[in-house]
């Protein structure tokens, strides 16, 4: 079983080695010996993507981790909703989670049945959201908000003198911001 060793600091004046130092004694007194280490360094935790973190989920996905180690939430996620989105892709692929010092392991039945509240939150979450943009975008509609890009506006009378004066329909277009497939639709109705 690979056992992945997740540590971040937010600058790179700080170091790595407490956290990954606790990981490893965490490890060791669970006689988990297949380590491997993913360190992030100098890069914040509001960032969502972040390079050590984008290969511990990419090899996640593709089986090569069984099991996440943290010092603490906030080194693996930036906030609850990040957390509660990487509890459901652990749960998904079968990776036991743990964290040492808010003492959560999803290895023992206690920790599972609180990755399965958690699990459940976040489904929750992610409806809540859902029901509140689509409540925005409707309220946003009724008050005559218009979505979607910007229609262009297509001048039938620069477009005919531009013609007659023998510009082409790709130079029509360009001078216009519309597509030549509108220039020779809109020429050819007149």
């Amino acid at each position: 079983m690979t056992t992945a060793l997740y540590s971040r600091v937010s600058t790179s004046d700080q170091h790595v080695e407490m956290q990954t130092e606790d990981l490893q004694l965490h490890c060791a007194a669970r006689r988990w010996i297949n380590l491997k280490e993913y360190s992030d360094i100098g890069v914040s935790g509001s960032k969502r993507e972040r390079p050590a973190l984008d290969r511990l989920m990419a090899d996640i996905k593709v089986g090569r981790v069984d099991r996440v180690v943290v010092w603490r939430f906030d080194r693996l996620a930036r906030n609850t909703m990040h957390l509660l989105e990487m509890i459901e892709v652990f749960r998904a692929y079968n990776v036991e989670f743990v964290s040492i010092k808010e003492n959560l392991d999803t290895s023992v039945p206690l920790g599972k049945a609180v990755m399965v509240i958690l699990g459940a939150i976040a489904e929750m979450e992610k409806e809540t959201l859902r029901t509140r943009v689509k409540a925005g975008i409707e309220n946003a509609k009724k008050k005559g908000v218009r979505f979607g890009r910007p229609r262009k506006v297509f001048d039938r009378k620069i477009a005919e003198e531009m013609q007659a004066a023998g510009v082409s329909q790709r130079g029509i277009a360009t001078a216009l911001g519309v597509s030549q497939a509108i220039v020779w639709r809109e020429l050819k109705r007149g």
